[in-house]
């Protein structure tokens, strides 16, 4: 596969993504995972969200039920997409050319945990 140099890709798939799974959806999201991956682009992210939620311009039945169940992984949208530019940003800021290539996945408490880092005041900001 080619890069066309492209230094970073993130991508969204969602919890579950796996080439082999039984279900369509996760296989596809799966599937495509393995796609990028295969790629020469150097810095590949993916971002594997629970269900998204809060999303102004778009309602999905089965994420508007989802959002009830207790033991399935959830994100605000608002979260999902602070936390992808503030990773974007960062590897823009460390990527040096000829770097080895990375693949990092995010799974839905990562892609949290890394917008609560990286937006939580510094000690001197406060």
């Amino acid at each position: 596969g080619q890069s066309n140099n492209i230094p970073h890709f993130s991508l969204v798939t969602g919890v579950g993504a796996k080439a082999s799974s039984c279900f369509l959806y996760m296989r596809v999201k799966g599937e495509t995972e393995e796609a990028v991956k295969a790629t020469q682009i150097p810095r590949i992210s993916i971002f594997r969200p629970g269900a998204l939620l809060n999303r102004d311009n778009d309602d999905r039945l089965g994420e508007k039920i989802l959002k009830y169940v207790p033991f399935v992984a959830k994100i605000e949208t608002r979260v999902m997409s602070q936390a992808m530019m503030l990773e974007a940003e960062k590897v823009n800021r460390e990527y040096t050319i000829n770097q080895e290539k990375k693949v990092i996945t995010y799974e839905n408490a990562d892609i949290i945990r890394f917008c609560l880092l990286y937006t939580s005041p510094s000690p001197r900001d406060s």
